[in-house]
């Protein structure tokens, strides 16, 4: 379970588990700043297990500001600075051509995007799971909620409130969101945030904001990217949750698909690590392993269903 430095000055954490045919996949688990880790969406639903029994040899990086072991410096979070990370782990990893199939679930499936677009050379192929809606009304109202409180009142005694009432669940209404759970895990990040001058530590939370929430095509990208990374020649598969749920449902897997036309759509599955995922865990992993089968054109290969048949 190694540290190794990214930008910034950040500490990324990841796991290595290394399969017996060794081929590489990097799984990118899913939260927009809020408590999840790798090993809560990948490791305890048995995910990297039934992986590594299929001989995969499996990366799993905790992604900043998250309930993971990663330690970052006090800045706006964007989805191009969490697809540097992602190379840094197969970087650090030594993977034999830096280069990894790369799963992804909810909304680290923009990370991955981001990581292909940037750097397809290090994407053997694309498997995103569990695409999440893109109505961002509701996130853009809470950290303006947080932006406002901390402006007002100061970076102390937003810590304060989070300390008495812990960061917002889902549903609830009232600041403590989005840096909420690192500045609770992470004693130096809270340190430092609590002498920042209010508007800047505002601004922080803004322009995160105007990063993650940005894109038209998906969250955080363009039409123009999805164009880019459709001529990349990287296989892309897309899972959809099945049966769905409000923050992923089955038009916003479609709506991914239409983005990238080349892309195959697999048969769904409920989202990892959701209490109904257990009785689909065998599927789901046949489905991924089928996805990452190499040797043969992908396509033949995957068990799909017609754009169709989930809209």
């Amino acid at each position: 379970m190694p540290f190794v430095e990214a930008d910034q000055g950040a500490k990324l954490w990841y796991e290595d588990i290394r399969g017996e045919a060794g081929t590489p996949v990097l799984l990118i688990h899913g939260g927009l700043m809020d408590p999840m880790n790798g090993e809560r969406f990948w490791i305890t639903p048995g995910i990297a297990d039934d992986l590594v029994e299929r001989g995969y040899r499996v990366i799993i990086p905790d992604r900043r500001f998250h309930a993971g072991q990663t330690i970052a410096p006090l800045d706006s979070f964007t989805w191009d600075t969490d697809a540097r990370d992602m190379g840094t782990a197969l970087t650090a990893a030594e993977i034999p051509g830096r280069s990894a199939h790369v799963v992804a679930g909810s909304n680290g499936c923009s990370t991955a995007l981001r990581l292909a677009l940037r750097h397809p050379e290090r994407v053997r192929s694309l498997t995103l799971c569990w695409p999440g809606v893109q109505d961002n009304t509701r996130l853009l109202s809470l950290f303006e909620l947080s932006a406002a409180f901390i402006e007002d009142n100061g970076p102390e005694a937003y810590l304060e409130l989070l300390k008495r009432d812990g960061v917002p669940r889902p549903g609830e209404e009232r600041p403590g969101f989005p840096f909420g759970v690192a500045l609770l895990r992470d004693r130096r990040l809270a340190s430092v945030f609590s002498v920042q001058p209010n508007e800047e530590a505002a601004d922080i939370i803004r322009g995160t904001a105007a990063s993650l929430l940005s894109g038209d095509a998906f969250r955080g990208l363009s039409h123009t990217d999805m164009e880019i990374i459709d001529t990349l020649s990287i296989p892309i598969s897309i899972l959809p949750a099945s049966p769905e749920d409000p923050s992923h449902t089955l038009a916003s897997a479609a709506v991914l698909a239409d983005a990238i036309p080349s892309a195959v759509l697999l048969r769904g599955t409920p989202v990892s690590p959701s209490p109904r995922f257990a009785m689909y865990r065998q599927a789901f992993a046949e489905a991924v392993t089928t996805s990452l089968y190499q040797g043969q054109p992908h396509w033949q290969h995957c068990t799909f269903v017609k754009q169709m048949s989930i809209r």
